[in-house]
């Protein structure tokens, strides 16, 4: 499925093209250009201004879409090239790729929303907090945890989930070793776990109003 622009969550330049006024539009004048890394014909890596880690990249289209919903076929299919060899370039310091996807609404009038994948290296040896720490802060927040079945989509998830299809998401994918299940030690084989948090307005609420006044819920991120 591709979402059209105007039916977005969040707010996109009105056709597939930039904005002027965008931090992730390479043709804006807010870009900064020194920090991107790679351009392909429909996406681009570029390093966060201020990064978890040494190695930590993002991944954004070209287009100025608001959420992996909106991408054309081509687009998603050099997205999936781009993660993928993240995946290997990671794998080559023995470190494993956990990448995630808030899609949010930027809550400023003039700002825009501009997809962005986070691609962060981790240890093996933190694999097994990451998840636990996720699922944590988005009870905190107001988020409704998922696990994607293996075969679903993301986006036929999202577009068909109670809420409706423009409902704010973060999305993660987390790799995990698979053990043996007869001695329960490490097999050396990598699978990935899908997970997804979409957005609970009255979690939302009950959050804000605990958060010290706040009028909208602390982002986790």
């Amino acid at each position: 499925h591709q979402l059209p622009i105007n039916s977005a969550k969040g707010r996109a330049a009105a056709q597939h093209d930039t904005a002027p006024d965008c931090w992730f539009c390479l043709a804006s004048p807010s870009v900064r250009v020194h920090l991107v890394v790679s351009v392909g014909d429909h996406a681009y890596l570029a390093l966060p201004r201020g990064g978890l880690s040494p190695d930590h990249v993002l991944l954004c289209p070209i287009d100025c879409v608001p959420s992996r919903l909106h991408l054309s076929s081509d687009a998603r299919r050099e997205v999936l090239r781009y993660l993928r060899g993240l995946e290997k370039f990671y794998a080559q310091q023995g470190h494993v790729l956990l990448s995630f996807e808030r899609a949010v609404r930027t809550r400023h009038a003039h700002s825009r929303d501009h997809m962005q994948i986070h691609c962060v290296p981790l240890l093996h040896t933190q694999l097994g907090l990451v998840d636990c720490v996720f699922a944590e802060k988005a009870a905190e927040h107001g988020y409704t945890f998922h696990e994607l079945p293996a075969g679903v989509a993301l986006e036929d998830f999202v577009l068909t989930a109670e809420g409706g299809p423009y409902q704010e998401y973060f999305y993660i994918e987390l790799p995990y070793e698979v053990r043996d299940p007869t001695t329960g030690e490490p097999t050396g084989v990598l699978q990935r776990r899908r997970f997804v948090y979409l957005h609970d307005p009255s979690l939302s609420q009950a959050a804000a109003a605990a958060a010290d006044g706040q009028s909208e819920p602390r982002p986790f991120l």
